[in-house]
């Protein structure tokens, strides 16, 4: 017998130059149908104007878009990197007239739609920049700002997808909420309801899974056991900076010492620089392998909880207590992540501040704080998904 689902529909609006990221969201959908589809009776729908528009003819070529695709989608994802686009004559791109004609529907009736935009806060090749182009990108995002709109910046395409599986999951939650538990042929704000044929049952009445699914209690071991991969991967770079900081200390007493007397020593005070400059190199050689076992332990402990968190409507009443010890570990880490941030930007100020001793401690002292520029970048990203994660399985509860 046929099962009720309720669609809701997913327009994305962008220029040319995030097709990765317009990948990586028909992906994400793809992946979260899989779940919501038998658990929540939600299945996405994602409406672009490659799939839902047709050869026509009219004014330009966004008022065709505009007439075929309906403005009545339940939510909203603009995504910008440089490109801002070509003037409609009625906005300054198609992009932002979609979200124009999205936010205006919002105002009105704030709970059939919900708007979603992100940021690609990314390095641009030189031969691509447009100035004008870049600069419109930029006043669009301030603008955005000023309308009480919130937006999300992200910087390479793992921390996208991170950030829509979180953030998809609680959009798809707060939707349920609304409709709370009316059967899904009752429509709420735009959503559709359509019929679907059931999964395939087994003869033990339990739909039958692939044999490469996971589960909610499967994703949930994962998850807590690469953020525990990551913690400790996390305190092993902090014990490494922290053994260069005493180096360092140590280094700068001993050339204190060698300036304090006139004439200076040239040698001696070489000699300290260049065992500085090794220090920092050693620090260099020590940090490099693990930075790849931190940011690969918390991409697959993030992705899993952002899967198991997919899947919470599985279990109810105390079985999602099975939740709680990894949203202790997300919290922990969190703070973790807090202090190892704060400790790296500390110790690249330090390091800046010391003076230009030899030819070799300068390029050392050059690597060091590249390397440290990339951590700190990272602890950033991780932050904001962890952030993210956190405020997920706090609405779990």
């Amino acid at each position: 017998m046929p099962l009720n689902q309720t669609i809701l529909q997913v327009f994305v609006a962008s220029p040319a130059d995030v097709s990765e990221e317009r990948s990586l969201l028909e992906e994400i959908i793809r992946e979260l149908n899989i779940t919501w589809s038998k658990t929540l009776g939600i299945r996405l729908e994602l409406v672009k104007w490659e799939t839902h528009a047709y050869p026509d003819v009219a004014a330009d070529p966004q008022a065709v878009i505009n007439k075929q695709i309906p403005d009545d989608h339940d939510i909203f994802i603009g995504i910008m990197w440089s490109r801002f686009g070509t003037p409609t004559g009625r906005s300054g791109s198609g992009t932002t007239e979609e979200f124009e004609r999205a936010y205006s529907r919002h105002r009105e009736h704030p709970d059939t739609l919900t708007i979603m935009f992100y940021f690609k806060d990314a390095p641009i090749s030189p031969t691509k920049i447009d100035i004008i182009q870049l600069g419109q990108v930029n006043s669009f995002r301030e603008k955005l700002g000023k309308m009480g709109s919130l937006y999300w910046n992200f910087s390479a395409p793992d921390e996208f997808s991170q950030l829509l599986r979180l953030h998809l999951s609680r959009v798809v939650q707060e939707w349920k909420k609304r409709m709370g538990d009316a059967p899904a042929t009752t429509t709420t704000g735009n959503n559709r309801a359509i019929e679907v044929e059931p999964s395939p049952v087994s003869l033990s009445g339990i739909p039958e899974q692939t044999s490469d699914e996971l589960g909610f209690l499967d994703y949930i071991e994962i998850g807590n056991s690469s953020l525990m991969k990551a913690a400790d991967s996390a305190d092993r770079i902090t014990a490494v900076m922290n053994d260069l900081t005493l180096k360092t200390n140590a280094r700068t007493e001993e050339m204190t010492a060698i300036t304090a007397k006139q004439p200076i020593d040239i040698k001696a005070a070489k000699r300290v620089a260049n065992a500085s400059a090794q220090d920092l190199d050693d620090f260099c050689a020590r940090m490099q392998p693990e930075l790849p076992v931190l940011k690969n332990a918390f991409k697959e402990g993030v992705e899993s909880l952002g899967k198991a968190a997919a899947m919470i409507t599985d279990f109810q009443g105390s079985n999602k207590e099975n939740t709680r010890p990894t949203h202790e570990q997300v919290q922990r880490l969190l703070h973790q992540l807090e202090g190892y941030q704060n400790s790296m930007a500390g110790f690249r100020d330090s390091l800046i501040k010391l003076p230009r001793l030899t030819g070799s401690f300068n390029k050392a002292k050059t690597r060091a704080i590249a390397l440290l520029d990339s951590v700190i970048e990272d602890a950033v990203a991780f932050r904001k998904i962890t952030t993210e994660t956190d405020k997920l399985l706090s609405e779990l509860f």
